[in-house]
């Protein structure tokens, strides 16, 4: 199963899907505004549903747990479409933090701030920590810089 049939499946039958903004390893699956499951980008049979909650009835359940099965029994490289732009985090060198700090885009205030990587929650899906090479260049456009405090890390 190609990912952008996963995703049509999933937001078909009322699922909302994301979370590759924040996390290049995983998928997240949503029901409304809570996280229902995750699932691997990069490793085959590897899924997870966190939350039988938020998921209305069984015979969504049964229906997620079979997509979702589907769909992590694809091989990696089956999945999507190999000219797919690259995507980086940009690291901040000079963080006084005992953790890493990345430049983040919160889409909520419209703004840039540096922070460690999310959990995955509701608040995260209004977060965007990867950027392709062309929005680099737009950032360093916008706020006239080239980004020296930054290391570019390929996703």
């Amino acid at each position: 199963m190609k990912t952008s049939e996963f995703k049509e499946v999933l937001e078909f039958i009322g699922f909302n899907f994301g979370g590759e903004e924040i996390y290049p390893d995983l998928y997240l699956v949503n029901w409304g505004d809570k996280l229902c499951a995750s699932i691997s980008r990069k490793f085959i049979s590897s899924y997870q549903i966190v939350n039988t909650d938020c998921i209305p009835n069984t015979q969504l359940l049964r229906m997620l747990q079979d997509i979702l099965l589907d769909y992590s029994a694809t091989p990696i490289d089956e999945r999507d479409n190999a000219n797919r732009e690259k995507k980086y985090y940009l690291r901040h060198r000079g963080s006084s933090c005992s953790f890493p700090e990345y430049l983040c885009y919160d889409k909520m205030i419209k703004g840039y701030y540096l922070r460690d990587l999310p959990k995955p929650t509701e608040y995260a899906r209004c977060l965007k920590m990867l950027f392709t090479k062309q929005e680099i260049e737009s950032i360093k456009g916008r706020f006239s810089t080239i980004l020296d405090d930054y290391e570019i890390v390929e996703v």
